[in-house]
């Protein structure tokens, strides 16, 4: 219904310029949640121990049914610098697809499976949409790829997560996000 209503600002005549922006921002922000989505991101880290080069791509379905399903890779290329280890560089892959199930459009659970070179990646999750008050979720996710320093990264180091995420408005001017 929101993604109609910014939809219906932007077709009909006569909205404020002002208006018609935040439509278009808001709904870009909505899209991901009701249309099939590819997002690809890289990232480049220059430390005193060496270089790591990261890409990911995420790619989600559109809900059907109250079901939708996230495929995701991620690939890190390490480049040590000399005297770290008797490894110079380093390549690491991992990907998976996490299976999301919704309730009551206001509740989810999500359960991910996947691998890299060397484990089974594995976790859930379950929250509560913020549906304009307060998201949460609470999550466990067993051998992650570790992002603390690029010889970790180099040896493939891997860690079990588990996650509490707060997000959302508190009164008109404050954002929470912990």
């Amino acid at each position: 219904a929101a993604f109609d209503a910014y939809t219906e600002i932007l077709d009909q005549p006569g909205f404020d310029p002002r208006d018609r922006s935040e439509a278009i921002l808001q709904r870009r922000l909505l899209r991901p949640l009701f249309r099939p989505t590819l997002d690809v991101s890289t990232d480049i880290a220059d430390e005193e121990e060496g270089d790591t080069f990261s890409s990911q791509a995420t790619v989600s379905s559109g809900w059907m049914n109250d079901w939708r399903f996230v495929a995701f890779t991620h690939h890190d290329y390490v480049k040590l610098a000399p005297g770290f280890f008797n490894v110079t560089d380093a390549n690491r892959v991992d990907g998976g697809l996490s299976v999301q199930r919704r309730f009551n459009g206001r509740y989810f659970a999500e359960v991910t499976a996947g691998a890299s070179q060397s484990e089974i990646l594995y976790g859930a999750r379950i929250g509560r949409y913020g549906n304009q008050g307060l998201a949460m979720s609470l999550g466990f996710m067993a051998n992650q790829r570790s992002t603390e320093s690029p010889s970790v990264q180099a040896l493939d180091g891997r860690e079990h997560r588990a996650e509490f995420e707060v997000i959302g408005p508190i009164g008109d001017r404050w954002l929470v996000d912990f």
